[in-house]
């Protein structure tokens, strides 16, 4: 079955492509790039609430953290221990406003790799219908 992509569709996946590679391509392993869209707008604080998720997720693997979402279109369930704080674990969310990602996250997304991983953790999640 086929897919039918609009112009749009097609530039945003053109897009995210080449900013993965760029991303994929940091010898800096520690680094943490947040891409969004071009109109999301960010909390006043929201460099600071970052911080405050990557401080918890110290001593964990990570590569990507969803960052933005609407209320009403997105429901989430609580995680155990000192990460509750901060994060939430995605039941069912639509729509990508922004993501937190690592360059060993950037290479896991362009190997697909990572969806594959999530999809093992989150079941149905990320199947695309």
């Amino acid at each position: 079955m086929g897919v039918h992509l609009t112009r749009g569709a097609l530039g945003l996946i053109l897009s995210y492509h080449t900013l993965l590679k760029r991303i994929a391509a940091d010898a800096e392993e520690e680094n943490v790039y947040v891409v969004a869209e071009d109109d999301a707008v960010l909390e006043p604080d929201f460099s600071q609430r970052l911080q405050q998720c990557l401080e918890a997720l110290q001593g964990t693997r990570w590569d990507f953290l969803h960052v933005g979402y609407y209320d009403d279109d997105c429901s989430m369930a609580p995680l155990d221990g000192h990460l509750n704080r901060c994060l939430c674990r995605p039941i069912q969310v639509y729509g990508l406003f922004g993501a937190a990602l690592t360059v060993r996250g950037a290479r896991l997304l362009l190997e697909a790799k990572l969806r594959s991983e999530l999809r093992a953790e989150f079941g149905g999640f990320w199947e695309v219908s």
